[in-house]
């Protein structure tokens, strides 16, 4: 994968649990060792009565350095933070630079066309609105 390439679906499917809880963040990324540069910022994903909300914690970005993307239930939030060019000497060096990638896998059905993203202090804002479930009405067959 390319620096700014989304991953392919393969390297984003999961198995599926029997007891699996309405949705859950994957480190499927991170602990791949074919992509070991790509970590995960720390993401806390909540629901509403309305909505699912996916919340980053990721300073030092721009709103337009984000790639997120929702297909086959699987919300994928991409990015890439960089380093100043400026030569340091570390003494200690905890915060990370790079590629970066949160994935989560939304149980929920969600109203595509009103998904909104939003930035600000730092945090990256995600929220999946919910959608109704369909009512399906059952019709009395008429005897022969």
């Amino acid at each position: 994968m390319n620096k700014g390439q989304l991953p392919d679906q393969e390297m984003l499917s999961t198995p599926k649990a029997s007891n699996q809880p309405r949705f859950f963040v994957s480190a499927i990324i991170r602990q791949s060792t074919s992509r070991p540069h790509i970590w995960q910022p720390p993401t806390d994903v909540y629901e509403t009565k309305e909505a699912l909300v996916v919340r980053v914690e990721i300073a030092g970005m721009k709103d337009a350095e984000f790639t997120i993307s929702l297909e086959n239930q699987v919300l994928v939030i991409y990015g890439l933070r960089s380093e100043s060019v400026e030569q340091r000497a570390y003494k200690q060096l905890e915060i990370r630079f790079g590629e970066f990638m949160t994935i989560v896998e939304v149980t929920n059905t969600v109203d595509v066309d009103d998904i909104e993203a939003s930035y600000e202090d730092g945090f990256l804002k995600v929220v999946l609105p919910k959608t109704p479930p369909s009512r399906i009405k059952v019709k009395k067959e008429t005897g022969n």
